[in-house]
């Protein structure tokens, strides 16, 4: 009977969360508003839209976490909610004449703005408030904890000058390369936050860096860029807090990925002992920061890129401070610095040919050296060298036969493991092999020398005027056959109101990097609403 009722209530509790992320929004969305609001007079806009979602997790499964307090596991229910986000964004972008005539060029701003509050924390009985140390440290971005860097109020803000044949853009803000979508060799200048890894909106989750970024446009085809960067924001994963020199957080969020649990784990006392911790990031020095050039042309109908930064591991690494990770009394974490360079191009096929022209053939392909895996049972640090490629294409297709034709996007993606820099003596058993984000103490999450995976995207649009959108996503990684696939449904109820359902499928190993967060398969809603 108590199975019973508690699968009872996962109905209630979804329709009332459901209505709460619905609510909220059209409470707060006043009767008419305009999409973006000019003040020409004074050389500025502005445009404010509210995003409210929630995630319910689907299958009725119970946990097994280590406690950091008590030094011991506990099995308790796996919460119905994981995510409740309220978000307001603010834009005000600004072209102020008096200064651009004095100057003798363009000059603009920006400012983005974006407080959020994850009401998740707040379902106390059955939900993520469960764990205070989460709520402290993820509840919102204007509380002055975890925000600051890698979710900031002030996500974006910089000054755009355009003298001729230059751009320079100098604050904090987010810079895209590469030619590839969810695979990440030559995009790099921005790392992620992943404590929801599922929301992969790029301008949302990756964490904007301080850089001056300058592009001198040398050719009528051809421009230059260079990239400055001074400070270091390595990607944070959930249950990376650190206090008082032990991790705290465990496994306790939903999507802490196996490794991270796994070490936090053994850190907080696992074994009958708690290791400490040393965090180390870069200073803002010179010779700390990172430096980044692309030069972007085109030859013929083929675009392309070269690229080469001299930057930082996308993670801190865990370093034991003597021998290996078995014998180690405590833990340095700082990254390390790796040269990453490569290239991209696409073309667009223009033939004369109705059965390949408007397709696109996209390759991304980067060499990394001084780059760092986890490598054997014991998992010792390794500085490697790996070559990453991608291949792509998209098309729409179905256009002769269907009013309102399917977007087709499919990419292979490769990792190689060209050379081990240093030899690892003590990293114990299947030291051929590198544990994964997966890995949980067994060979079943680790990896080889070659890694693949592959992505499928799929999008059409339904009625007049397209209000209704559907797409499916997927990704399968070959390796450990596991599988992520995100159908999803969006309805423009006016202009300024969206609405939308979909489903977070994971399926695979529990070791692996999207099997382990099976038992989170979830269905999701969300609102947007244009306030101004």
């Amino acid at each position: 009977m108590r199975s019973s009722g508690h699968i009872l209530r996962v109905p209630i509790r979804l329709f009332s969360i459901v209505a709460l992320t619905l609510g909220v929004a059209f409470c707060i969305a006043p009767g008419t508003s305009l999409a973006c609001k000019h003040y020409d007079e004074y050389g500025f806009s502005v445009c404010v839209d509210l995003e409210s979602s929630a995630y319910i997790r689907l299958p009725n499964v119970k946990r097994t976490l280590f406690n950091p307090t008590t030094e011991k596991f506990f099995t308790r229910h796996a919460d119905n909610l994981e995510f409740q986000r309220n978000a307001l964004h603010v834009v005000l972008d600004g072209s102020p004449h008096a200064i651009s005539e004095a100057l003798g060029f363009a000059v603009r701003w920006h400012l983005e703005l974006q407080p959020f509050y994850d009401s998740t924390y707040d379902f106390t009985g059955s939900g993520q408030g469960m764990y205070s140390i989460l709520g402290d440290q993820l509840r919102t971005n204007i509380n002055g904890r975890l925000a600051d860097s890698y979710d900031p109020l002030f996500r974006e803000y910089y000054l755009d000058l355009l003298p001729q044949n230059f751009f320079i853009r100098l604050g904090r803000q987010i810079i895209p390369w590469g030619k590839s979508d969810g695979v990440y060799m030559l995009d790099i200048l921005n790392n992620f936050n992943l404590v929801n890894p599922e929301n992969f909106n790029e301008q949302n989750v990756k964490i904007p860096v301080w850089a001056a970024n300058v592009t001198w446009n040398a050719t009528p085809t051809g421009s230059l860029q260079m990239v400055f960067i001074p400070q270091y924001f390595p990607t944070y994963y959930a249950g990376l807090q650190y206090k008082g020199g032990f991790p705290v957080q465990g496994g306790f969020g939903d999507f802490t990925y196996n490794s991270v649990a796994y070490a936090n784990n053994i850190l907080n006392g696992e074994f009958g002992v708690k290791l400490p911790t040393n965090v180390n990031l870069p200073s803002t020095r010179l010779n700390n920061w990172t430096y980044a050039a692309r030069w972007s042309d085109q030859i013929a109908d083929v675009h392309y890129t070269l690229n080469y930064a001299y930057t930082w591991t996308s993670t801190m690494i865990s370093y034991p401070n003597t021998g290996n990770n078995l014998t180690a009394s405590a833990f340095n974490l700082h990254p390390h610095r790796i040269h990453v360079a490569g290239g991209s191009a696409d073309y667009d096929v223009d033939v004369g040919n109705e059965w390949v022209d408007g397709t696109v053939f996209r390759v991304e392909s980067a060499v990394t050296t001084q780059d760092v895996y986890y490598e054997g049972i014991v998992g010792n640090p390794i500085d490697v060298t790996h070559w990453g490629a991608l291949f792509g294409v998209d098309r729409i297709v179905l256009k002769d036969y269907l009013d309102k034709p399917i977007f087709f996007s499919f990419q292979y993606w490769q990792d190689w493991v060209l050379r081990r820099n240093n030899n690892c003596t003590t990293c114990g058993p299947f030291a051929n092999k590198f544990q994964d984000v997966g890995f949980n103490g067994g060979p079943s999450g680790m990896r080889g020398l070659y890694k693949s995976l592959s992505t499928l995207y799929m999008d059409k649009t339904w009625m007049t005027g397209d209000i209704l959108d559907t797409y499916t996503s997927v990704v399968y990684d070959w390796q450990y056959s596991d599988w992520w696939i995100q159908p999803q449904a969006t309805y423009r109820v006016t202009d300024y109101t969206t609405i939308g359902m979909g489903f977070n499928i994971f399926a695979g190993s529990k070791q692996s990097p999207y099997g382990e967060f099976t038992n989170n398969t979830n269905v999701f809603f969300f609102l947007r609403k244009t306030l101004l």
